[in-house]
């Protein structure tokens, strides 16, 4: 095992000018859309929030399901949960999207994409998703937008601990331990979990699959510590390990049978955060370490190591103008049965935000310098003009990219002079929040991409050219016993001959239901559909799917809590992707001891 010797200083972002002190509603915020903590309502893009609670209340069971319940968003997993996952933002590519786990990368520069699947649901505090070009402020990759996974939650109830066990169909087993301490100068928080399941045959077709089920299990480990050094300096640090081995079906027709991914992540950061009335700073060091083996396609594991230093400034000049900017560095080493390399980074931002009355107006530019493929300068500009306290429109134009992955720049498999794929990107929306009870959002976006990778005569090249653009909306109405959220989502994704682009929905709507029938018993549910999806190797669009998810939580006293849900009610037939089945009937129950 490799030592960890890298530390991180990083923190929280302090408050921008635009945001005043009374403003504590976390559905009301957001750190990512301007790497400093701002407004919802003079952010010029659109932002999609799911707190802790929205993550207990709805009973998801992977990140995956989380996320798919957000605007915007699109999951493609190829069986169940611990099956490989791909998320797709506004109809751009899986390799198109930025996650995020406290600011640290997990995005895989191998093949281009988060492995949700690996991500554990039981460290997460909140999740925040800005969709539309955001490589401004991020950089490489943050075409479609950028998810951020905040897991810890400083500041709030401390002295909580929780114990959980989870039965459920297909022999699922899940166990987790939460430990919470603090006090107004040192907090801590440690989660240990375990899960494992016999999962399910992820395919239809013998040819294609090896006739089995495909089951995970899965152990994680994360430590979080805050110190406040004064009231205005807070160092963090932030540990983990993750392990775990995924079952699958080989997709060709000389299948190996037994096949299974084996992985594991360790990170390692620390940090400082300096807030003043005027000033702030975070600057953040962070290691990470991943090891996948596919047996036994592989020969040898894939390994991606990744160093990272961030740092955002954040100064307000007065009332009215507001100044940041940051330098980000990253080196990462990978290697693979499929070739490897050894990238740097260097990236730096800067960027203002002036409000005249209602008005508010902002611009990034940022460069960009790769050791293989050069630099890239990108920029974006927008406005948000407040119509009154509780709505706004906004509006916005950027420019974005996405980085050759390890594979594409691979000089066997590959191509070594590939060059970032292009985006130009506009949107304009309108919002309200009135409170904590109701929330609207509706959106029309629009993408021009060029220099796509695509393979032709024998190799990867900046060739193809397409478009995605369509419409979003989301409501969320609380009531005072009763919650219910609704988003529909319009993709018309097409490559330059008006072709629809494979592995994006033109419609899906996600429907969700939460009712307190009395102080200690509630109800949710959700609905998920999905229309026009065509994938790799079906013949035109795979039949719309709809599934309908129940659940039911019981509270015996302040420490005792059971909740039982079940998936996919009408056990519905329905495939993912071609060849790929959906879940089907599925129950959970989960006993939790607060102490």
């Amino acid at each position: 095992m490799k030592l960890f010797t890298t530390l991180l200083l990083a923190a929280s972002t302090a408050s921008s000018f635009a945001i005043a002190e009374e403003i504590v509603d976390p559905l009301k915020v957001t750190v990512t859309a301007k790497r400093i903590t701002s407004s919802i309502l003079t952010t010029p893009q659109a932002i999609s929030i799911l707190t802790s609670t929205d993550i207990e209340d709805a009973q998801f069971s992977s990140l995956s399901e989380a996320l798919e319940s957000m605007a915007g968003v699109y999951i493609q997993r190829f069986g169940g949960n611990g099956s490989q996952a791909k998320v797709y933002l506004r109809g751009t590519s899986s390799n198109h999207s930025i996650v995020l786990m406290d600011g640290r990368r997990l995005t895989s520069t191998n093949d281009g994409r988060a492995e949700l699947e690996n991500i554990p649901l039981d460290s997460i505090e909140r999740i925040e998703v800005v969709r539309g070009g955001l490589s401004s402020k991020y950089g490489a990759d943050a075409i479609g937008g950028v998810i951020q996974i905040f897991t810890k939650d400083f500041g709030s109830i401390s002295d909580i601990n929780k114990v959980s066990v989870t039965l459920g169909s297909q022999n699922t087993l899940k166990e987790k331990i939460e430990l919470k301490r603090g006090d107004d100068s040192f907090e801590s928080k440690i989660v240990i979990a375990n899960e494992k399941t016999d999962g399910f045959d992820t395919h239809t077709s013998i040819v294609r699959g090896d006739n089995d089920d495909d089951g995970y299990k899965k152990q994680n480990i994360d430590v979080y510590l805050s110190k406040s050094l004064s009231d205005a300096t807070t160092v963090n640090l932030d540990t983990g390990f993750w392990k775990g081995t995924n079952q699958y079906d080989y997709t060709d027709s000389n299948s190996w049978s037994n096949n299974e991914t084996e992985y594991t992540t360790k990170y390692l950061s620390l940090g400082l955060k300096h807030t003043t009335s005027q000033f702030s700073v975070d600057s953040k060091l962070s290691r990470t370490e991943n090891e996948r083996l596919n047996k036994p396609a592989d020969t040898r594991k894939t390994i991606i190591d990744t160093n990272e230093w961030n740092t955002s400034v954040n100064y307000s000049l007065s009332d009215t103008t507001n100044l940041h900017g940051g330098i980000d560095l990253r080196r990462e080493y990978g290697s693979s049965t499929y070739g490897s390399g050894d990238y740097i980074t260097k990236g730096f931002y800067v960027g203002a935000e002036h409000s005249i009355n209602n008005l508010a107006i902002e611009g990034t530019v940022r460069h960009e310098n790769h050791n293989q493929w050069g630099s890239t300068n990108t920029w974006s500009t927008g406005l948000n003009y407040n119509l009154s306290k509780t709505a706004a429109i906004f509006g916005s134009m950027k420019t974005a990219f996405s980085a050759p992955t390890f594979s594409d720049l691979d000089p066997v498999y590959g191509n070594t002079t590939l060059k970032p794929e292009d985006v130009k990107s506009a949107e304009v929306g309108f919002r309200t929040l009135l409170n904590r009870s109701l929330s609207t959002e509706i959106v029309f976006f629009k993408n021009d991409f060029k220099n796509l990778i695509q393979y032709s005569s024998g190799s990867m090249k900046n060739i193809a050219k397409a478009t995605s653009e369509g419409a979003e909306v989301s409501i969320k109405q609380k009531w005072a016993t009763a919650d219910l959220s609704a988003t529909y989502a319009f993709t018309k994704a097409q490559d330059a001959n008006d072709t629809q682009l494979d592995e994006r929905p033109m419609d899906n709507i996600v429907l969700s239901y939460n009712q307190e029938i009395s102080s200690d018993f509630s109800i949710n549910s959700s609905l998920n559909w999905i229309n026009r999806l065509k994938t790799y190797g079906s013949n035109g669009h795979l039949p719309a799917s709809t599934t309908i998810n129940l659940g039911l939580t019981k509270r015996y006293s302040d420490s005792i809590k059971v909740a039982v849900k079940v998936d996919n009610v009408l056990d519905e037939e329905y495939q993912v992707a071609y060849d790929y089945n959906g879940r089907g009937r599925y129950f959970e129950a989960t006993l939790s001891y607060s102490f």
